[in-house]
């Protein structure tokens, strides 16, 4: 599913039938300005693919661990400064790009994945 790709969603409002998307496994969000990914995200426990990349995000909530069979992260070129220990619970992870953000370090609740 691609969601205004390229886009603004204004005011950071999400439909909320996107809440009903629980068996939605790819889900691409880049270059949207988004500052803060969705909080229906948390329902969306199939989402093996997040791509977030090229937005305003400053931050990825500890909420992101609801996304239990996440095995695929790009975040790359946004406003990150550091990241959640959250992440280490991604028990299916494989993939989590960070690159071209403002991440000085890794946690290192990090470092065994």
């Amino acid at each position: 599913m691609h969601l205004v790709r390229g886009g603004y969603v204004h005011g950071q409002q999400w439909p909320d039938s996107m809440q009903q998307l629980t068996g939605l496994q790819r889900l691409s969000l880049g270059r949207n300005w988004l500052c803060r990914l969705p909080y229906c995200l948390t329902s969306m426990q199939q989402l093996k693919d997040l791509q977030v990349e090229e937005n305003q995000l400053s931050v990825i909530f500890a909420d992101i661990q609801h996304c239990s069979s996440l095995t695929e992260l790009n975040a790359r070129g946004n406003c990150l400064r550091q990241l959640t220990p959250a992440l280490v619970l991604l028990t299916h992870l494989q993939t989590l790009d960070v690159s071209e953000n403002q991440i000085p370090f890794v946690p290192k609740e990090m470092c065994p994945m």
